[in-house]
């Protein structure tokens, strides 16, 4: 008989699962896709669909739930950027579109403050596009405006920024240039708080916060830029082509918004407040060793937790010690440093704080440190 996929897949491999305690990284499989959303995934795969079609209606609800003009599902968030960097070039264009990433006309740059280049300005160079990158206000006006295609900022890096979002909008005004925000780990509100800052298009994971589908994402904005970025998207043959939506995606991403805006934000601080409390209940009897709030970080809700403790383990130790054992923890180890490692509350599951607090109170003691 085949292995039983469908009881524990994890287990058939031999990979281990982990309590996680990093947030809602990709690499660490995003996060949970919700209940609603998968039982949705699983009645669209069972009929066929006209995926133009589908779009063009999924786009119509995206705009009814969020407040912008209209929206796509892409296939993950770097996607989004891809695809939205190739409307910025092409402006929907089928001839300009079929040349990407060459030969799309006099504007190519895309504008980047220095302190938001990050590793996602691939999703932008990969559509055809030249970074060009500022540090202040005298830079920004000493560009030829006649060479750029769109201006690209990123939400969660807003404190670190130069030149506000506003004069960048303002500048895009005045020559016809679009500006983008990466807002893929933030939180979506209503109305969507960078479209109302005057952002044209704006980007978000759709398996992170939304808890929909991993390999989603969602671009909302003004309709002609939306419809030139699905014009360079799967199933079209554009720069977008390898980077195929499914029906069941597109579908599971709808359920999702549907359940983030009806969601009980009441509920849900309470229960990571709660989560902290168990924390701190069970590693009370650690000599030394504290738990205080650092967080959220910038521009999410979700508290973000620090461990403290007085000699002991290093951090980097700690975290090796949490991966060994059973059950497993993932710690943020880009976080650790000497007495101290961070903790993200938002992927805990009901009832693991506490199993989470008795693998620290495990793990110290098996250092044997505290």
């Amino acid at each position: 008989m085949p292995p039983a996929y469908d009881v524990d897949p994890y287990q058939v491999l031999g990979v281990r699962p982990f309590i996680n305690c990093c947030g809602t990284r990709s690499v660490q499989g995003g996060s949970l896709i919700l209940p609603q959303v998968l039982r949705a995934m699983a009645a669209a795969a069972r009929q066929f669909v006209n995926i133009d079609e589908l779009m063009e209606r999924a786009g119509r609800r995206i705009a009814g739930l969020t407040g912008a003009e209209s929206g796509i599902v892409t296939a993950g968030s770097a996607a989004a950027i891809a695809v939205a960097t190739a409307a910025a070039l092409t402006l929907g264009d089928p001839a300009r579109i079929g040349l990407l990433p060459d030969g799309q006309g006099p504007r190519r740059g895309v504008v980047k403050l220095k302190a938001h280049r990050i590793a996602y300005d691939q999703a932008i160079r990969m559509a055809g596009a030249q970074i060009v990158e500022i540090e202040g206000e005298a830079d920004l006006a000493a560009l030829d405006p006649g060479g750029l295609a769109m201006i690209a900022y990123v939400g969660s890096r807003e404190s670190l920024s130069t030149v506000p979002l506003e004069t960048l909008v303002a500048y895009g005004r005045r020559h016809a240039i679009p500006v983008l925000v990466d807002a893929a780990p933030l939180p979506l509100r209503r109305p969507d708080a960078w479209l109302s800052r005057g952002a044209d298009l704006v980007v978000y994971s759709g398996g992170k916060l939304l808890r929909g589908p991993q390999p989603s994402g969602l671009l909302i904005g003004k309709k002609r830029l939306i419809d030139a970025a699905w014009a360079n998207a799967s199933p079209h043959h554009g720069i977008g082509r390898p980077m195929k939506v499914g029906k069941e995606e597109i579908i599971g991403l709808l359920v999702a918004l549907e359940a983030w805006f009806d969601r009980d934000t009441g509920a849900e601080c309470q229960g990571w407040q709660d989560d902290i409390a168990a924390l701190s209940d069970a590693i009370a009897g650690l000599p030394g060793v504290t738990l205080r709030c650092v967080g959220p970080d910038e521009g999410e809700d979700a508290p973000v937790v620090e461990l403290n403790w007085q000699g002991g383990p290093h951090g980097a130790d700690l975290c090796r010690r949490l991966q060994l054992n059973t059950p497993r923890v993932m710690v943020d180890a880009g976080s650790a440093r000497q007495g101290a490692v961070r903790l993200e509350v938002v992927s805990l599951q009901p009832g693991q704080a506490r199993i989470l607090g008795q693998c620290l109170v495990d793990a110290f003691r098996q250092e044997g440190r505290v």
